[in-house]
């Protein structure tokens, strides 16, 4: 799934689950992007952590091209949310900061946290041009940028992995990094 996303291929999927920790929610989610570049996601009630069943593996080889069986948990990142909603318009905001990735890769343990990053995320429905916030945004010069939270932690985690497209990226995020020492 990395390296379909590293690749550009469309029609891609990814398999995640989600665990909110202070409404004590979770799901499993499947996020499939389409060639038209449409996000469609499904998801289910489930713990990952404690709950993957015969309902998990349904759910996964009814919404993907995968097999319950084949898939190895690879990457798990935590952070923390704020999420703001417009008083009028359909269009919420989502901060991610303090993230912090770990990962196992042939028993050995790995960990990467990136302190100095916040990811803030526009999300309204259908589309739409025009955005309060993003207005705010271009004003103070703050520009537009894309990028995968899974897939950014699996290259810094991962050094075998293809990583050219997310190369420019990775620069950016050490040098934030590196400028906290």
């Amino acid at each position: 799934m990395y390296l379909n996303h590293h690749n550009g291929k469309r029609n891609r999927y990814k398999i995640r689950c989600r665990n909110y920790d202070v409404s004590d929610v979770a799901f499993l989610e499947i996020k499939f992007k389409t060639n038209k570049d449409r996000t469609i996601k499904k998801r289910i009630n489930n713990n990952c952590s404690t709950n993957l069943n015969r309902i998990s593996s349904e759910f996964i080889e009814t919404n993907s091209p995968y097999k319950y069986d084949e898939l190895i948990p690879k990457l798990k990142n935590n952070f923390h949310r704020i999420t703001l909603a417009h008083k009028h318009d359909k269009e919420r905001i989502t901060l991610d900061f303090n993230l912090s990735y770990t990962c196992d890769f042939a028993g050995i343990k790995k960990q990467h946290d990136l302190p100095n990053l916040a990811i803030c995320e526009v999300k309204r429905e259908g589309f739409s041009n025009t955005s309060e916030f993003m207005t705010i945004l271009r004003s103070e010069d703050i520009r537009q940028s894309r990028m995968s939270k899974y897939c950014i932690g699996a290259a810094l985690l991962n050094s075998d992995l293809k990583k050219n497209q997310f190369k420019a990226k990775l620069r950016y995020i050490e040098s934030l990094h590196n400028s906290e020492h």
